[in-house]
């Protein structure tokens, strides 16, 4: 993955030179990949060059710069991502020509003779640039983990935004924890010069024509561009590797890399402390494709995919040609974009009725809510009531019909982060995640259909007729409330992930090895505010002696806030709105 960093003079450029020695170390340290710096004009920066595909995504020339992290998908042919640079780079007008790349992919253009910088991320933002602006130069980094180590940005953390990421596990609409640190939006691009910066959006997916085919033809539609999205980021090679599981999801990417005759390695991962659907399921539809299985045990503590597919990836030991055997596809984005996960039944109606609020209260209930004890001035529960009127207020500023407003609220910022930690992990990592339920075509026309057509995964339960009868005759895991699967599965030793039986192993496994938080609790830059140090550190003092993963929903959050205060060097800014 082609990771970059760097800075661009604003204005008068300061006497000092940009500060880029020390981003140099920071990525010589996530991977031993060749680093390339470029200083020209106002703009200084630095890249690792991508060596995971074969066709590296970089085009330079006396007067342009691209470079690209992941892959547009520019162009309606397969073109090779560094043909691809060569094209943006000619484009007249590279914000525009944005729209017309449907992949997943950070972007750098630079015209040294206009003194234009452009940069940009996907339709869905599902990649990543961060930026800042301090003393006259914009800072920006296509991970976040590059500003919070660079020495050049002290930053100060919010206290809303922090206890934001801790429930959602993301920031909303472009935050991050910290108060000057901002992230590209779902199709929002971010133009520098020598008079200053601002950012603009080149796609809104509010904006979209209905569709006007009939159900049948919208069913059979979002199959072929599904089709379409999975093949266009397979044509580098005849093989490859797929995550799979028990899902619909997996079982789309499978089985349409199967229809298109790619040999295929799929890649479970699985606890041994419960047997699931998700395994049982998963090598019976491995052996209806006629593929092979590899099988990753999933160890106690929390979860991190990308390395788990890492694991998977390293067992292929030549099976795949080299080239498939660096990129993996997943299924991840089917389950908000095609399946509505999130809505229930009556969903549809209340937001119809004008009763947003009731949507919202439920969508927030699973989420962490830190108890009062271990927090000060009641910090969880006014964090809790501050996120509601943030995901109303951004819901209502969507112009969309009721109906599909809070499922565009999902895609625009619960969607839009789902990958972030994933691709942030890829840097010291060595293979690239395809994703095609994020292709921008298919969700164009997704998400100009009728709301009505995807509650409990109906249209998706219709896409299936598209795929071959030996593959439907296998059951599948469903959500619940969702409409069931009409598949009997007669393997009855295995339970479903939402089985209270399952999630009570799971939540066993998850929080058997979670570090607990007294070595934050007794440094002196503790994360306070939010968090109290004493009941934090009696907790702490109480795990550390039995063993127990009872609060260890407390320790990861306190590590989480003791990472971004460190981040801060303990500057935590108290920003919580008032009651």
């Amino acid at each position: 993955m082609l990771t970059f960093a760097g800075v661009f003079t604003l204005g008068e450029p300061p006497p000092d030179p940009p500060p880029l020695d020390q981003v140099s170390r920071i990525l010589e340290a996530q991977n031993p990949a060749p680093l390339r710096r470029i200083e020209r004009g106002r703009l200084a920066v630095v890249w690792h060059e991508d060596t995971t595909l074969p066709d590296p995504g970089l085009f330079e020339s006396p007067t342009r710069l691209v470079l690209l992290n992941g892959d547009p998908l520019y162009s309606p042919a397969p073109n090779p991502r560094d043909r691809q640079a060569a094209l943006l780079a000619q484009a007249p007008d590279p914000a525009a020509a944005l729209s017309l790349c449907p992949g997943s992919f950070a972007l750098l253009h630079h015209d040294l003779d206009s003194g234009q910088l452009l940069l940009a991320t996907d339709a869905l933002g599902a990649r990543t640039i961060h930026y800042t602006i301090r003393n006259g130069r914009l800072f920006f980094a296509s991970q976040l983990s590059i500003l919070e180590q660079w020495n050049a940005l002290p930053l100060n953390a919010s206290t809303a935004a922090l206890l934001e990421f801790l429930q959602l596990g993301y920031n909303l609409d472009g935050r991050s924890p910290y108060c000057e640190v901002r992230c590209l939006r779902q199709g929002e691009y971010l133009a520098a010069g020598p008079d200053g910066c601002s950012t603009r959006f080149y796609h809104r997916w509010d904006q979209l024509d209905p569709v006007e085919l009939d159900y049948p033809g919208r069913a059979r539609r979002a199959y072929e561009l599904f089709r379409q999205a999975v093949e266009r980021r397979s044509w580098r090679s005849p093989d490859a590797a797929v995550m799979i599981s028990g899902g619909l999801d997996s079982r789309m990417c499978a089985t349409v890399l199967h229809q298109l005759g790619k040999r295929i390695v799929a890649i479970n991962c699985a606890p041994g402390a419960v047997r699931l659907q998700d395994e049982s399921i998963a090598v019976r539809l491995t052996r209806a494709l006629g593929c092979e299985l590899v099988r990753v045990p999933i160890p106690p503590g929390s979860v991190s995919w990308s390395r788990l597919a890492q694991q998977g990836l390293d067992q292929l030991n030549g099976r795949l040609d080299p080239v498939a055997a660096r990129a993996i596809f997943s299924g991840d984005g089917g389950s908000v974009g095609l399946g509505f996960v999130y809505y229930q039944p009556d969903t549809i109606a209340l937001l119809r009725e004008g009763r947003l609020d009731e949507v919202v209260r439920r969508y927030v209930s699973p989420f962490l809510r830190i108890p009062g004890r271990y927090v000060v001035q009641d910090a969880g529960e006014r964090a809790h009531q501050d996120l509601r009127r943030s995901i109303e207020s951004l819901t209502r500023a969507i112009d969309a019909e009721p109906g599909r407003q809070f499922h565009l609220f999902l895609m625009n910022n619960d969607q839009r982060c789902h990958m972030h930690g994933y691709f942030d992990a890829l840097a010291s990592l060595r293979h690239e995640v395809h994703i095609p339920f994020y292709d921008a075509d298919l969700l164009r026309f997704l998400l100009a259909c009728p709301a009505d057509d995807f509650t409990g995964h109906r249209i998706y339960h219709d896409i299936l007729a598209h795929l071959p009868a030996a593959v439907n005759a296998i059951p599948w895991q469903t959500y619940p409330g969702h409409l069931p699967c009409p598949v009997a599965d007669a393997d009855d030793s295995a339970c479903s992930q939402f089985s209270p039986q399952a999630r009570e192993k799971l939540k066993q496994v998850l929080n058997s090895d979670v570090p607990h938080a007294l070595g934050p609790a007794l440094r002196p830059l503790f994360p306070s505010p939010p968090f109290r140090r004493l009941p934090v550190l009696l907790t702490s003092l109480l795990a550390a002696a039995t063993g127990s993963g009872r609060f260890a929903y407390v320790h990861r959050a306190v590590l989480t806030a003791s990472r971004i205060s460190a981040a801060a060097q303990g500057r935590v800014l108290w920003d919580l709105p008032e009651e």
